[in-house]
């Protein structure tokens, strides 16, 4: 994702028509956690930063504390990554998450591992509000973070999360890239073979 993230900003801080083209292969099917007690639980990463380590000129700082910053998360099948992010947040800095679950998903019921793998985290008083896109539609993703940075209050800080599909990692990349001032945080899993 930070390579992707970095090489379209690149191109179009160069200008010009710029055109990119995503070729993404839908899995067929994901192993589940060996050790699951659920059928719902998968291990897709082996790892992820402790942090959430910043993206070299997508990091803006946060000047007036009284200000609610708002985070943008896409969440798949691993429900540690929204733990670790909620808990990676600045305590001393308000921030409002909305959660963006991929529905439709890729195959009917995969939405439910989804849910349920992060469901436990949508009682958390700084979850803002629960929304939806298609989870192989980075159209339908690029159009919900452009509707939550309009109706964000202005000055306050944006920043967006792209934890769940490729898919949605690809409208993140391209949302970052094209706004200025956009902050993106990410935990860089390390992949399961």
């Amino acid at each position: 994702f930070p390579d992707l993230l970095l090489i379209i900003r690149g191109y179009l801080l160069h200008g010009g028509d710029v055109r990119f083209y995503f070729l993404y292969a839908e899995p067929l099917v994901y192993n589940g956690a060996p050790d699951s007690k659920t059928r719902h639980e998968f291990r897709l990463s082996d790892s992820y930063a402790s942090d959430q380590h910043p993206i070299p000129g997508f990091i803006d700082l946060q000047a007036n504390p009284n200000i609610v910053g708002v985070v943008t998360v896409f969440v798949g099948f691993e429900g540690a990554r929204l733990r670790n992010l909620i808990a990676d947040s600045e305590p001393e800095i308000s921030k409002r998450f909305n959660i963006v679950f991929g529905i439709p998903p890729f195959k009917t019921e995969w939405e439910t591992h989804s849910l349920m793998e992060n469901a436990s985290f949508l009682m958390d008083p700084q979850i803002e509000e629960v929304l939806y896109a298609g989870a192989s539609n980075p159209y339908s993703c690029y159009e919900v973070l452009s509707m939550l940075y309009k109706l964000r209050n202005k000055g306050a800080p944006f920043e967006v999360a792209p934890l769940g599909t490729k898919p949605a990692a690809i409208a993140s990349a391209l949302f970052a890239a094209e706004h200025r001032g956009v902050s993106v945080r990410y935990d860089y899993p390390r992949r399961s073979k």
